[in-house]
């Protein structure tokens, strides 16, 4: 039986219906990961954890190359300016990082205090800084097959089992580490091309009772769970899978991005031959990889939270629950997510909306969420 928790009243009353509809029919749903099964986004944390404790294992060579793959050379949006407010593009960044990188590269060699001593010099609040704002200026500036995948290719050099133990350490610290933004600001001091600039982002990651427990539902009602995620998939397996966390799903109902391999490790490239996990990407998957296990049947409930998920979330007519997660966002999203409160009463409603509280990192019985400011 499905708990009430914090489900919006609406929602909750739909949610028991479909299962009760559709239980042992071999009928499956489609979950978004990142900020739909969690509070915030693993891959992001990843990222950020792989910074704080430079955990790369690309040369300042590979590095390099890798930071401006597929990344236009024109300026970004006008927000991502320095401090003397010079609007930047990836060219100079990138150099400034290389630079920094290769400062960092001469602390010394890899012994147990290595760290520590980088964490000291200057080229590491320059590294971390500028590397994070680039992270967060491409993502504003270009399209979502741009931006995502990129992010992606910075777990080049590791093997599948050293990203996972690399997730794991990043939810040891994130899943205790309070609900709060974060700034990083490169030395006004430190000679560069780009100049002194700062980020903010988000900390923490919260599990969601409410979505591992209807989970658990589905499966015991004989309906599969599938992550459709625009997350690396070695990122999300360690998370999603473990009973540990709560969630427990089998590794072959993951799907994400995924790079290329060689020699058992990855490369900065994206694996040929499967759609992109974002936007339209998402789709594709799962008409190419999912409903063929299912007698070419879409998935009756599908949940994202973001312009990357309206595609799957408007696309199959056997769709009868969208579920957005209101995260008071513009663009497509936040169109969906007007027009699916102003007609919340209609009969045969589809798209729904679940609320979140940020600053306590649960859902709340309501369609509105209570953001996290800075």
């Amino acid at each position: 039986m499905l708990i009430k928790g914090n489900w919006e009243e609406s929602i909750y009353c739909r949610l028991t219906e479909l299962i009760d509809k559709y239980q042992h029919q071999q009928q499956y749903v489609v979950f978004d990961w990142d900020n739909t099964c969690i509070i915030n986004d693993i891959g992001e944390a990843v990222f950020n954890y792989q910074l704080r404790e430079l955990a790369f294992d690309l040369t300042p060579e590979e590095l390099g190359e890798t930071l401006v793959k597929g990344i236009p050379a024109e300026p970004f949006n006008a927000k991502w300016a320095n401090a003397e407010g010079q609007v930047l593009n990836a060219v100079v960044l990138a150099a400034d990082i290389v630079s920094s990188y290769q400062a960092l590269y001469q602390v010394g060699p890899p012994e147990e205090d290595w760290l520590v001593r980088a964490k000291e010099t200057l080229a590491y609040q320059e590294f971390i800084a500028k590397f994070r704002f680039l992270y967060d200026a491409i993502g504003d500036s270009f399209s979502a097959d741009i931006s995502y995948p990129w992010v992606t290719y910075f777990l080049g050099g590791k093997t599948a089992e050293e990203i996972h133990y690399l997730v794991r350490k990043t939810l040891k610290t994130e899943l205790v580490a309070s609900l709060a933004y974060e700034t990083w600001s490169s030395p006004r001091d430190y000679v560069s091309q780009s100049g002194s600039v700062s980020i903010q982002f988000k900390r923490g990651i919260r599990l969601i009772p409410e979505i591992q427990q209807l989970m658990r539902t589905f499966s015991e009602k004989g309906i599969k769970v599938y992550i459709v995620s625009a997350s690396n998939r070695e990122v999300i397996l360690p998370f999603a899978t473990s009973d540990k966390f709560g969630y427990g799903l089998p590794e072959s109902q993951i799907y994400g991005m995924r790079l290329k391999e060689q020699g058992g490790k990855m490369l900065p490239e994206l694996a040929t031959g499967v759609a992109q996990t974002q936007g339209v990407g998402k789709t594709a998957t799962i008409k190419e990889s999912i409903e063929v296990m299912h007698q070419h049947r879409g998935p009756i409930l599908v949940a994202g939270d973001s312009d990357g998920d309206v595609a799957m979330l408007s696309d199959f007519s056997d769709t009868e629950i969208a579920l957005i997660i209101n995260r008071h966002k513009a663009g497509k999203i936040g169109s969906l997510v007007e027009s699916a409160v102003a007609t919340s009463t209609t009969e045969g409603q589809r798209f729904f909306v679940q609320g979140r509280d940020e600053v306590m990192g649960e859902y709340r019985k309501a369609s509105g969420s209570i953001l996290l400011m800075p």
